[in-house]
């Protein structure tokens, strides 16, 4: 019994001698910067100019969480521009890192406000650079929430839906874009479409934003079906037994401002269903991260 009293409290001596020393070596996880890299679209306008140029650049970031600063790197036309010593921001409610800097130490870079979402591993960057050309980086995809979208029939009755997101995945490739709404209700006969899903949307840059418009886009949509007396919930595909769409879009436009951070959209979802009324779109909602540029 004694020898093994003697055992544990050798044992017991040696973890007290060497967690002070792992300690002594590791810096604490909290101190050590983070390296990220985002795929963003370079919306890019001349002062005074009546149209904008849209390109796919790769943005580096550095955040020294020691000391809440972070350095960037920007990609613009074949250049890079560095930005050190950046002051973040945490947003305690949204868990976001906001900065606003009128100066930097990039003599070219000035006006500049960011947006981090480390969770949601997004960006957006706006700044200005040589005091003439305005730069608004964001990721490919934008998402609008607070969405309000109210449903119009054709016997002139509404509906009003405030639970959607409106998401536009913009291809300066194609200068197309994709628009997604989910969800969306039409109470008239408690149609809840899980997703709606417009495809190959012209796409027109603005000093502003963006300009979409299509007469009839390829759309799928995705229906929740809920039969209350099986007390079942299903989800389908829209289509009926020949694969045609049960509800064709037309005369879909959208504005999508970067600088307000608000769009209007307008879309009208036909019905191949006798039970089912053609209806008209008309949502507007915000960006889904404050922006501080003008």
């Amino acid at each position: 019994m004694k020898k093994n009293n003697f055992v544990m409290m050798l044992v017991a001596l040696a973890v007290m001698l060497v967690l002070p020393a792992c300690g002594n070596d590791e810096p604490d996880w909290r101190d050590r910067d983070v390296t990220v890299e985002y795929e963003m679209l370079n919306h890019v306008c001349d002062n005074g100019a009546a149209d904008a140029s849209v390109a796919k650049v790769k943005n580096k970031l550095v955040f020294h969480r020691a000391d809440l600063t972070a350095d960037v790197l920007m990609q613009l036309n074949g250049e890079n521009f560095e930005v050190k010593g950046l002051k973040l921001k945490l947003d305690d409610e949204t868990g976001r890192y906001t900065c606003s800097a009128a100066s930097t130490s990039n003599s070219r870079i000035a006006n500049l406000a960011m947006n981090v979402d480390f969770n949601e591993q997004s960006m957006d960057i706006y700044y200005t650079v040589d005091g003439k050309r305005r730069v608004m980086s964001t990721m490919p995809q934008v998402f609008f929430l607070g969405n309000s979208s109210t449903l119009t029939y054709d016997d002139g009755k509404t509906s009003n839906d405030k639970a959607s997101i409106y998401t536009f995945d913009i291809n300066p490739a194609s200068m197309t874009a994709t628009m997604k709404v989910s969800p969306l209700t039409n109470e008239q006969v408690f149609l809840v479409f899980e997703t709606i899903i417009a495809r190959s949307i012209p796409v027109k840059a603005t000093p502003d934003g963006y300009e979409l418009e299509a007469e009839r886009p390829e759309v799928v949509s995705v229906l929740r079906r809920i039969d209350s007396s099986a007390g079942t919930l299903t989800t389908t595909d829209a289509r009926d037994s020949n694969g045609h769409q049960l509800y064709p879009m037309s005369g879909m436009k959208a504005k999508l401002s970067l600088v307000s951070g608000v769009h209007e959209t307008t879309f009208t979802m036909g019905s191949v269903e006798e039970k089912t009324q053609p209806f008209t779109v008309q949502a507007k909602g915000t960006f889904y991260k404050e922006k501080n540029i003008k």
